[in-house]
């Protein structure tokens, strides 16, 4: 039931103008949100890595010291 009803939905749908819109968005939102998704790899040095997500990490107190329970990805 759900893909007849995607099916007809898309039907109409002009992908050209579809593709189009999407890459000017996409653009747009490089443009807009770039610089907040920028962050420094610890594995690598780089200190102008791009994000591709964040994810919350918990992270415990040693000795008046942070350490973080990630595991140590890499940009």
């Amino acid at each position: 039931m759900l893909y007849t009803f995607n099916k007809r939905e898309l039907a109409d749908l002009d992908i050209e103008e579809y593709r189009r819109t999407t890459r000017k968005l996409t653009e747009y939102l490089r443009q807009e949100i770039a610089a907040y998704c920028k962050t420094s790899c610890s594995m690598c040095g780089n200190e102008e890595a791009q994000a591709k997500y964040f994810l919350w990490i918990k992270t415990l107190e040693y000795e008046n010291s942070e350490r973080s329970l990630s595991n140590g990805f890499c940009c």
